[in-house]
């Protein structure tokens, strides 16, 4: 699969995934309270290693961090019950900055950048190494 294609269904199964899981939350459904134990291990580490596979299955690995920030901006897009707020879990005690009325946490910037220099990284011009040839 050519690159740019590979790119849009790594994201596209970021927004599926997203807006599938605004509904399910948004119909009741809770993967229990929010602890360490239950919803970092119990769900987020799921939810990561379908990323991972995802991504490494497209070989877009370099796209995870995209991955997660995509599937978490369109769960709040799609979940209109769960507002993007300091206390979120996304910002992680972070914070963030506000633009206008949105909110925007501190780990959305940090996801954004780690994807734009693994993007930059994979792009620059390979050099042989080795000597002249």
């Amino acid at each position: 699969m050519k690159e740019p294609a590979a790119k849009i269904c790594v994201l596209a199964s970021a927004v599926c995934y997203g807006i599938a899981e605004a509904f399910a939350f948004s119909h009741g459904f809770s993967p229990g309270p929010p602890t360490l134990l239950v919803f970092v291990a119990g769900y987020h580490l799921p939810m990561a290693g379908l990323a991972f596979l995802v991504t490494f299955g497209f070989r877009q690995i370099r796209m995870f961090p995209a991955w997660a920030l995509m599937e978490d901006v369109t769960f709040f897009v799609f979940n209109r019950a769960a507002t993007l707020q300091k206390s979120s879990w996304i910002a992680m005690g972070l914070g963030g900055i506000t633009i206008g009325e949105a909110f925007l946490p501190w780990t959305y910037v940090v996801l954004l950048s780690i994807w734009l220099v693994l993007e930059f990284w994979y792009a620059r011009p390979q050099t042989k190494k080795g000597g002249s040839q």
